[in-house]
């Protein structure tokens, strides 16, 4: 396998939309097969952004909503444990976990005592995005890869290289 870690940029869309033309392109050079990009496979994420003024009618600050949240999805700690050398974080969970479809139903606490659903206080955006994001010196990079068939290895990727600097605007 060959693979050329030619794209680098800040905005993940553009790196992808970019590889993909790569991708589409290298796939034209002969004795260049099974080109791929050589990414991750994206995953569903669940994203909260809390709507300040929502949350100020019920007495709350958008960094509360965020942190019942995280107590919803990691518990909170309230001590840790011996072990040995070693000291092991001790969490409380609430006895049964929602599922992420619901998310938007469950109440939280107001400092006025009374519950408030997600879903009056923040958005809930579900969406994808990629599980891992290589980076070259600081900077976010995209590999396009190939298997090398029927011709030297030098040659096609001297054509590789040839062909998306001529054609793809980096």
């Amino acid at each position: 396998t060959c693979a050329l870690p030619i794209f680098f940029g800040e905005n993940l869309d553009e790196l992808r939309a970019t590889a993909e033309r790569a991708a589409e392109l290298l796939a034209t050079v002969e004795g260049a097969r099974d080109v791929r990009i050589l990414a991750p496979p994206e995953v569903r994420v669940i994203e909260v952004r809390p709507r300040p003024l929502d949350a100020a009618r019920h007495g709350m600050q958008p960094a509360e909503v965020l942190a019942h949240v995280q107590a919803l999805r990691d518990g909170v700690q309230f001590g840790m444990a011996c072990n040995g050398p070693g000291q092991i974080p001790v969490r409380a969970r609430f006895g049964a976990r929602d599922d992420a479809s619901t998310i938007e139903n469950v109440e939280l606490p107001t400092s006025g005592g009374s519950l408030v659903p997600l879903d009056r206080v923040a958005d809930v955006i579900r969406t994808e995005s990629p599980s891992l994001v290589s980076h070259d010196m600081a900077q976010r990079r995209v590999v396009v890869g190939f298997n090398v068939r029927e011709r030297p290895l030098g040659s096609v990727v001297a054509d590789a290289e040839a062909l998306l600097a001529e054609r793809l605007e980096l």
